[in-house]
């Protein structure tokens, strides 16, 4: 989620919406690679819309700098990032939710995640000021 939330400082939050939705599409094809269960052709066409509509909602023209005709941002990148990451966290999950109880799956997930913001946070932001 920090990649989404560092893409979102660049790009529209509708854009951002969309490309985080894009997860959903990502996911057989990360269970493909972890389980080797192959995606069925309506998955496949799904993902072919899904970048089409990526490419609408997100690509914008290019400088001449930038040497192509359209570029995605860092924002989308970073965004893009973020829903890949959760279709692996949504595969993961269910991989090991077979070996282990779906509740302490979660609350362990959801300690670990807080234990590193806190951290993270602490490391990374001044205190409050007492003027």
């Amino acid at each position: 989620m920090t990649a989404q939330t560092v893409g979102l400082a660049t790009i529209d939050a509708g854009r951002s919406a969309f490309l985080t939705a894009s997860y959903c599409v990502a996911v057989p094809f990360v269970t493909w690679i972890v389980c080797a269960r192959r995606p069925a052709l309506m998955q496949v066409a799904a993902a072919i819309v899904c970048l089409a509509g990526v490419g609408f909602v997100s690509l914008k023209t290019g400088g001449a700098a930038s040497g192509s005709a359209f570029a995605l941002g860092r924002g989308d990148w970073l965004t893009l990032l973020c829903a890949l990451l959760c279709a692996i966290n949504i595969v993961l999950l269910g991989v090991f939710t077979k070996r282990f109880h779906p509740i302490a799956m979660t609350f362990m997930e959801f300690l670990v995640a807080g234990i590193l913001y806190l951290v993270m946070s602490c490391l990374s932001f001044s205190g409050p000021s007492v003027a």
